[in-house]
């Protein structure tokens, strides 16, 4: 290809970068340190921390029921995803993992400050809920 201006010769070269025909590989959230290790300092653990409410398991079943009655009021007609069963990948889900100190600085801290510590950390995820949205 030729410039029209300079009438110099323009290369291109190729920068074997992918064009978005491969989605990228989602990994796994997980913790970064073993919450199962001995003197495991665990800040959050969700297999404890988050007991589902009974009522609120109530609504979601609730909700659930509603939903599926709105989809049988519709009709018969259902969209062409739904026959295929085809998944919205753009949904996110909400994983939960849990939260370990550091094993090299939890040797160091003493009792009243891991205490400290998680204080702190719940301060963050109870009143600052867009610092906590990575």
């Amino acid at each position: 290809m030729i410039n029209p201006k300079t009438s110099e010769q323009i290369i291109h070269t190729l920068s074997h970068a992918s064009l978005g025909a491969r989605p990228h590989p989602s990994l796994a959230p997980r913790p970064l340190f073993d919450p199962m290790a001995d003197h495991a300092i665990v800040l959050y653990d969700p297999t404890i921390d988050d007991k589902p409410i009974i009522e609120v398991i109530d609504d979601e079943a609730a909700e659930a029921e509603r939903k599926k009655r709105e989809e049988e009021a519709k009709g018969p007609h259902k969209s062409l995803k739904a026959i295929l069963g085809i998944v919205d990948v753009k949904k996110k889900q909400e994983i939960k993992v849990p939260v370990v100190i550091d094993p090299r600085l939890a040797k160091m801290l003493r009792p009243h400050q891991v205490e400290g510590v998680k204080v702190c950390l719940l301060m963050i995820y109870k009143f600052c809920p867009s610092l906590t949205s990575w």
